[in-house]
């Protein structure tokens, strides 16, 4: 029984000429893309720094958070306690 190993090989250079071919073609359209860009951003400058509005708030240290206490509770692991 003869095994061909030619069908592996062909298979994989069909490959590398297609993968090698897409490369060509992505730097053809990215070269052909890159030097047609619209106008460049505006930049505006400012003498001085400006500052929006700002709300101030004001906290108080006595201030208390509500503690979370379960309803009901489970007796202990083991039936101890």
């Amino acid at each position: 029984m003869a095994v061909i190993r030619r069908s592996g090989k062909r298979v994989k250079v069909l490959s590398a000429v297609v993968g090698g071919g897409a490369m060509v073609a992505l730097g053809i359209v990215g070269a052909l893309s890159g030097g047609s860009s619209a106008q460049a951003p505006a930049v505006l400058s400012v003498g001085e720094m400006t500052m929006g509005a700002t709300a101030t708030v004001g906290y108080s240290a006595t201030m208390e958070t509500s503690m979370a206490v379960p309803a009901d509770k489970a007796p202990p692991f083991g039936g101890s306690g």
